[in-house]
């Protein structure tokens, strides 16, 4: 069957101004392939207006749907030889946000509305004890990895597709091309609520496999036709892994299910705001693209900062916060000379009174705010990990961050960031587990085996490694 959709259509710019042009699409073969789009202007037939990004592409061709948005290019063929009036080059495209294609359901498609979510490729669905398997064993070339269930989006079936390309065959082997999607089941055509209700879940998941999931579009047949929708398809979503070793993912094959649907109860639960906090962790431990040891400890620890300082953790760790000063201060009370026999006598206690009454009337520092943090919400979670707040002889994470963000990374041990960066994906990971008042999984449990494993784990070499943080240029 010939895959390509070939087309004339009406290029729209920013400002309104309109072209036509003749248009060919060739969809992905499978989720995480990339799209072939090709845009050709016949110049000799038509004036070319000035065009500004970002476009759109709307077809005009009777029974073909078909709409390109966010289209932005390098620029527009504008002059042409007379003699070659029936010339169409072709646009050099930079960017195409979005495909969508309508058309007839192929025969024997399924008569219950069905929206399939097209995913990006993570190391967990290719390593999947289901996914192993000889790919000319199932007829209908798609394989289930696994199911979960929400009140949302009901049954969500989570499976591997393939094709054989035999265009691409060499030696009469063809060439295997893979996806991997989730099905649900589409009641009333709500697909735009089912398509929110996804996302916010793979921010769950991404945070279990510890890899961004992409949604990469979906397809919905319903009523004998068939809706495409490519986002970003001219790029290939390849997400970095971001496993602190030597775990791979916070939970394996055989517990991630129930870990999932535990999880899955109990986001929706949470206030919009707390929704939002959970999403940001998300993001930090499982970001769209790789980046450097120092980038991502910046945005992690920045999250982390972002809870510690939110309004509701503020009100729990109150309490602690003013035992703690109220702590502080009959200490410097303590300090004071009692009948004081000289004028320095009498100045030092003047110092201190003054030194008592600014902390009574300010507000908490950010690192009592952290000592209220732990107390209220980490207590025995976070001692075996490089600690939030150190000092300058023995940084935490609150001094490197405070040293990045003045200097660079040439005044920081490079070794000592790594290690420091790894405890703190680690500490999130149990900060969002604590979040959904969830039991952490044995991968991330302060001393579980799987944690001993790690040399960067043992308390003697990560100590060593704090003195030696700061690097004295």
């Amino acid at each position: 069957m010939c895959r390509e959709i070939a087309f004339d259509g009406v290029l729209t710019g920013a400002c309104g101004q309109k072209i036509e042009v003749d248009c060919s699409v060739t969809p992905p073969l499978v989720a995480g392939e990339v799209a072939n789009i090709i845009v050709r202007v016949p110049i000799g037939l038509q004036q070319i207006p000035k065009i500004k990004n970002p476009c759109s592409i709307t077809s005009i061709t009777p029974d073909v749907h078909v709409e390109i948005s966010d289209f932005q290019c390098r620029s527009l063929p504008r002059s042409q030889l007379p003699h070659r009036r029936f010339s169409m080059p072709a646009i050099l495209i930079t960017h195409v946000g979005k495909v969508e294609t309508r058309r007839v359901a192929m025969s024997g498609a399924c008569s219950t509305p069905i929206i399939r979510f097209h995913l990006s490729t993570t190391k967990f669905f290719v390593e999947h004890l289901n996914a192993q398997l000889n790919y000319g064993a199932s007829a209908d070339q798609t394989a289930e990895l696994f199911t979960l269930a929400t009140p949302e989006l009901g049954q969500i079936v989570f499976s591997k597709e393939w094709v054989f390309d035999l265009a691409e065959a060499s030696n009469g082997t063809a060439t295997v091309h893979y996806g991997y999607y989730a099905a649900v089941t589409m009641p009333d055509g709500e697909h735009e609520l089912l398509i929110s209700h996804f996302r916010k879940m793979l921010d769950w998941l991404s945070i279990l496999v510890r890899q961004r999931i992409v949604l990469l579009g979906w397809t919905i047949e319903n009523a004998g036709q068939r809706i495409e929708v490519y986002l970003d398809p001219l790029d290939k979503r390849l997400t970095p892994f971001m496993p602190p070793k030597p775990g791979r993912f916070i939970v394996e094959d055989d517990e991630f299910t129930e870990v999932a649907l535990s999880g899955l109860a109990s986001w929706p639960d949470k206030n919009p705001e707390e929704q939002e906090q959970l999403s940001d962790f998300s993001y930090a431990l499982a970001p769209h693209l790789d980046e450097s040891t120092e980038e991502k400890f910046i945005f992690q620890y920045r999250m982390l900062e972002k809870f510690i300082i939110t309004p509701k953790v503020a009100a729990r760790t109150t309490l602690i916060e003013t035992e703690i000063l109220s702590g502080f201060i009959n200490n410097l009370k303590k300090a004071k000379i009692e009948n004081p026999d000289s004028d320095q006598a009498s100045a030092l206690n003047k110092r201190l009174d003054g030194f008592i009454n600014n902390i009574q009337q300010d507000k908490p520092s950010l690192r009592h705010k952290i000592d209220g943090f732990i107390s209220s919400f980490m207590k025995g979670s976070v001692e075996d990990l490089w600690p939030i707040a150190g000092t300058d002889e023995k940084p935490g994470l609150k001094e490197i961050r405070d040293t990045l963000s003045h200097t660079d990374t040439r005044s920081i041990h490079h070794q000592s960031l790594a290690v420091a960066q790894w405890h703190l994906t680690i500490l999130l990971e149990r900060l969002v587990f604590k979040l959904l008042e969830l039991p952490a999984p044995v991968a991330i449990q302060p001393g579980s085996n799987i944690l001993r494993r790690e040399f960067w784990y043992e308390r003697a070499y990560w100590e060593n490694l704090q003195k030696q943080t700061l690097v004295k240029q």
